[in-house]
């Protein structure tokens, strides 16, 4: 994992929470603010690349990727185009609210995994997550499925987002 990839995962999971000045909802019996995803694959070189995505009840969401770039990091920060966006938003959210209860409370998120999907909620409280295999994720009855679709759904708004853009 590269330096410029770990910071913004670390604002996501412990700056952002901290900041004792934000105001941010919270979802469920839990408390979630913050929620989201990291993926792990291969890129098109056959190297090993993790993908970040987050989003807050303050309806901000962002999208980080390893790449070999200078910086060694890619992203959306956001959309101008909300529509887009604040639906897969909005599910995600309602989503890790509702199953935070199935995950671990944690001092840190584990270290991304090959082939897995490490899911996160952030409450003022707690650190929640859960790895589970991209099979395990994917089976349209499994628990964590609709977490991880509306991160699929996500990834597929900031793509919209950022073709309209361009």
């Amino acid at each position: 994992m590269n330096t410029a990839y770990r910071n913004m995962r670390h604002f996501w999971l412990y700056d952002t929470i901290a900041d004792a000045k934000a105001q941010f909802p919270v979802l469920g019996e839990n408390q979630i603010s913050i929620a989201g995803i990291e993926f792990c694959m291969y890129d098109g070189n056959n190297v090993i690349k993790n993908i970040f995505i987050a989003c807050s009840t303050l309806k901000d969401a962002s999208m980080y990727f390893e790449n070999n770039s200078p910086s060694g990091l890619g992203g959306f920060l956001g959309t101008p185009d909300k529509e887009t966006l604040h639906p897969s938003l909005t599910d995600m959210l309602e989503a890790a609210a509702k199953i935070s209860h199935r995950m671990d409370i944690v001092k840190t998120l584990p270290p991304a995994k090959l082939f897995n999907t490490t899911f996160f909620a952030v409450s003022k409280k707690h650190l929640y997550a859960r790895q589970l295999s991209n099979d395990e994720c994917m089976r349209k009855h499994a628990p964590f499925n609709r977490f991880f679709m509306s991160a699929q759904n996500m990834i597929s708004a900031f793509r919209e987002a950022d073709e309209k853009i361009q």
